[in-house]
C-alpha cells in the first residue's frame, strides 16, 4: 500500500472512531450495564425553597431497595447571598408516592414528613428524620416534595443544591433516566415539569443498614480542570470488587481545545502493561464543550475481581482537558451508585497525584452488558 492509500485508510479509521464515539451514546443504559463513575456534571446549581410564590421542588426517584426508612440527607446550600435570604425560612419535606400519570408527579398522599425549622443550622449536607417510617418497594417511583411554610417565604429561604449540566436535554445521565431520577418543579399550579439539566443529590438511610441515593455532590469544573496535552495525563486507578466485569467499551467525558491531535485512551494493568489502547479523533468532539466519547474494544475485556487497573487519558499531540466529580468521605455517604473501587489522579511534574485522595472520580465508565 502506498503512502497516499495509507493516509486515506488512516483517515477512514479515524472518522469511524469519531462516529463510534459521537454516535453510540444515544441509548439509555441501566445500572446493570455500567461499571465506573457514570455520573456527569458541569457544576452545582441551587433551587430556592421559597422566594417565589406557589413554587414547589420535588426529587423524583425510583426505589432500588425494598425496605423501611425514617432518615434521609439533602444538600441545603446557604454559603452566600443568592443561596439564601433572611433567616432561611423553614423547609417542609414530604414523602409521596407517584401519581401514576403520564407526567409522574407526586400524588399528594403524604407517607411521612419532616418540618425543618432551622435549615441553616449545622452543615449543608443535612440529615433529617421523618415523623414516621416510610416503606419503599424496589422498582416503584417516589417523591421528596420541598416547600417553605414560613410566614414570609419570599424573604426567608434557603436553597436545595444539585448537580448541574450546561446542556438542558433529556436523560443527561448515561445510566439513569429522567423518569427514574429527576428534579421536577411546579409553579402556580401548572403541570409538573422536569429540569433535565439538574441531577438530585440525596441519601436514604434504610433501617436494615442499606444506604441509597446519588452521592456525588460536586464537580471540579473550575478549580480542578486537568490538562491532557504533551506529558500531561489523567487516569482513574481502580481495583475491581464485586466479581469480574466483562467490558465491551469504555466511555469518558472530555473537552477538546483544538484540532491538533487525537485523544488517547489506554487501559493498563497494575504493572503498566497495556491491555487496550485507542485514539479518538478530534472530529468526535465539539471544540470547547465537555462531551462523552467511546472506545470500543476489539474483543471484550475481562476486568478481574481483585486486580488493579488504570484507565489513562492523554494526548501527546493534541490539547484536551477534563475534571472530576466529588463524593463525600465517610461510610454514611457511600451508596451503590458511587464508584468506590477507584480514584482520579493526574500528573504533576511527572508524578501521579490527586488533590482529593480517595473521593474524586474521573467522569468515565465501562459498558459491561
Amino acid at each position: 500500500m502506498n503512502s497516499a492509500m495509507k493516509m486515506k485508510s488512516l483517515g477512514l479509521m479515524m472518522l469511524l472512531a469519531a462516529f463510534v464515539a459521537g454516535g453510540a451514546m444515544g441509548e439509555q443504559l441501566s445500572l446493570d450495564d455500567v461499571y465506573g463513575c457514570y455520573w456527569n456534571a458541569d457544576g452545582l446549581v441551587p433551587l430556592n425553597i421559597g422566594r417565589l410564590a406557589n413554587y414547589t421542588i420535588c426529587i423524583r426517584f425510583r426505589a432500588q431497595h425494598t425496605g423501611t426508612f425514617t432518615e434521609a440527607r439533602f444538600y441545603f446550600i446557604f454559603r452566600k447571598l443568592g443561596y439564601y435570604r433572611g433567616d432561611g425560612g423553614e423547609v417542609l419535606i414530604q414523602v409521596q408516592p407517584d401519581d401514576g400519570s403520564e407526567l409522574h408527579g407526586p400524588s399528594g398522599e403524604v407517607l411521612a414528613s419532616v418540618h425543618v425549622t432551622d435549615p441553616m443550622a449545622g452543615k449543608p449536607l443535612r440529615k433529617v428524620t421523618f415523623d414516621r417510617p416510610v416503606t419503599t418497594e424496589a422498582g416503584k417511583l417516589y417523591h421528596f416534595v420541598f416547600t417553605n411554610p414560613a410566614p414570609d417565604p419570599l424573604n426567608n429561604w434557603v436553597s436545595l443544591d444539585q448537580l448541574y449540566q450546561k446542556k438542558n436535554t433529556p436523560d443527561m445521565q448515561p445510566a439513569v433516566s429522567d423518569l427514574d431520577l429527576a428534579i421536577v418543579l411546579k409553579w402556580n399550579d401548572p403541570p409538573w415539569s422536569v429540569r433535565h439539566a439538574h441531577t438530585p443529590i440525596y441519601w436514604i438511610y434504610y433501617d436494615d443498614g442499606t444506604v441509597f441515593g446519588q452521592g456525588y455532590y460536586d464537580a471540579r469544573s473550575q478549580s480542578g480542570v486537568r490538562p491532557l496535552s504533551g506529558e500531561n495525563k489523567v487516569r482513574e486507578i481502580f481495583t475491581v470488587s464485586g466479581g469480574d466485569r466483562i467490558a465491551k467499551s469504555v466511555r469518558v467525558r472530555v473537552r477538546k481545545l483544538d484540532d491538533s491531535g487525537p485523544l488517547k485512551i489506554s487501559l493498563l494493568r497494575q504493572d503498566g502493561s497495556c491491555i487496550e489502547q485507542g485514539d479518538i479523533a478530534p472530529e468526535a468532539f465539539e471544540t470547547g464543550k465537555m462531551v462523552w466519547v467511546e472506545h470500543v474494544f476489539a474483543e471484550p475485556v475481562t476486568l478481574a475481581e481483585g486486580a488493579t487497573y488504570s484507565l489513562v487519558l492523554s494526548s501527546p499531540t493534541g490539547s484536551y482537558n477534563t475534571f472530576g466529580v466529588v463524593q463525600s468521605t465517610g461510610a454514611e455517604y457511600i451508596t451503590p451508585t458511587i464508584f468506590t473501587d477507584g480514584v482520579m489522579e493526574y500528573t504533576e511534574n511527572g508524578e501521579w497525584t490527586s488533590d482529593r485522595p480517595g473521593n474524586m472520580d474521573l467522569q468515565g465508565y465501562f459498558v459491561v452488558r
